[in-house]
């Protein structure tokens, strides 16, 4: 492999490949490729060729690069600023940080650009767009873990507030994050008619 170019449509139809096995292959090509790469010049190369939205093609180049999170972390930390840059400006700002989610195969704690990921989700906590908000508080649910609870307890005390956001969806995720977290309210519970959109509807896209 010389070039992103020569396997940008297998990497772009990565689920369309039937064999488990030719799926690792490519990320392994992927990988060796990623190796031999200077951060920025690959950096170049993906954003050239992969929008940021999922199936693009791009959540395969984040989870290619995954295994080694000491060469990408501020690979990692400039495609979330990038990601949520755009969300402002266009009306797929789900469709954007969705393709983020990829991002969560990497090992956290070996990640140099950690904090400042977490820092920047913080600072969306209350953006006017519903769909930033929803995926900054599920994002920060993969960020903040048992290693650092203590260390982000402010940030847990804003993601509770957002058990009363205006938007049902935002309200749903925050309570499955702060579950996860073991830190939902003992006295928190959703309303009926959230368990019924819930129950009915989709909590976990946007539009």
């Amino acid at each position: 492999m010389n070039s992103l170019i020569e396997k940008k449509n297998d990497i772009v139809n990565f689920w369309s490949i039937e064999e488990e096995a030719d799926r690792e292959k490519l990320i392994q090509e992927i990988r060796k490729y990623s190796e031999i790469k200077r951060e920025e010049e690959l950096a170049s190369e993906i954003r050239e060729n992969f929008e940021q939205i999922n199936f693009s093609g791009i959540s395969v180049m984040y989870e290619a690069l995954c295994k080694n999170p000491k060469k990408w972390s501020n690979f990692y930390k400039e495609e979330y600023i990038r990601a949520f840059e755009s969300a402002k400006k266009y009306d797929n700002a789900f469709e954007i940080l969705a393709c983020l989610d990829e991002i969560s195969f990497v090992e956290d704690s070996q990640l140099e650009s950690r904090d400042d990921i977490i820092e920047l989700l913080e600072s969306h906590l209350s953006h006017e767009k519903d769909p930033i908000r929803h995926r900054a508080i599920w994002l920060l649910g993969d960020w903040i873990s048992d290693d650092n609870k203590s260390k982000y307890i402010h940030i847990i005390q804003k993601i509770i507030t957002k058990l009363d956001d205006n938007n049902w969806k935002v309200r749903y995720i925050t309570k499955l994050i702060l579950e996860d977290m073991d830190r939902l309210p003992k006295d928190f519970k959703l309303n009926f008619l959230d368990k019924l959109r819930v129950k009915f509807l989709h909590p976990f896209k946007m539009e």
